[in-house]
């Protein structure tokens, strides 16, 4: 689902902000050992998803050091990120600028993979609801109608936004 797409997104942007451009001892040690290359992507924020999760589920280090900055939990652990799904399949490989007030899981959610999405989600001021996978599409439609009412209520009428 794509609102997960939407919160690794944040997370990996913020995460590479971080590596790029902290001045933070702890992060400037461990990004000594980061490739030439993705370290200039980085600065560019054009470094890959998949890159991205390989630095941050292989280098134990530098995970620590970017959650500690951005506030997450030492023990939160990435789940496996469907390279279909997540990485690959409803967006490039890119990041882009992710929008969504929700995070929308799947009652069949595995625990850490609720508790990792909880606690990001809280980082990001995002909201984490569950939905059964039958009405999968009922949760899309949660989210656009709040995001109508929102609209509604900022622009003091009843128009809809234009695309």
């Amino acid at each position: 689902m794509r609102k997960h797409r939407y919160l690794v997104e944040d997370l990996f942007r913020n995460a590479m902000d971080i590596i790029a451009n902290s001045q933070d001892g702890e992060i400037h040690a461990v990004k000594k050992d980061l490739p030439r290359k993705d370290l200039q992507l980085m600065r560019k924020r054009q470094l890959s998803m998949s890159a991205m999760n390989r630095h941050l589920q292989t280098n134990n280090s530098l995970r620590l050091a970017v959650w500690k900055q951005i506030g997450l939990p030492e023990d939160l652990l990435i789940p496996p990120l469907s390279q279909e799904k997540i990485l690959y399949g409803f967006l490039s490989e890119h990041i882009h600028g992710p929008t969504g007030l929700f995070v929308f899981l799947s009652s069949r959610t595995a625990k850490e993979e609720i508790r990792f999405f909880r606690d990001v989600a809280s980082v990001f001021k995002k909201e984490v609801d569950f939905f059964e996978e039958v009405s999968a599409e009922e949760g899309e439609l949660i989210e656009t109608k709040s995001i109508l009412e929102k609209h509604k209520r900022k622009s003091g009428g009843d128009t809809e936004p234009k695309p």
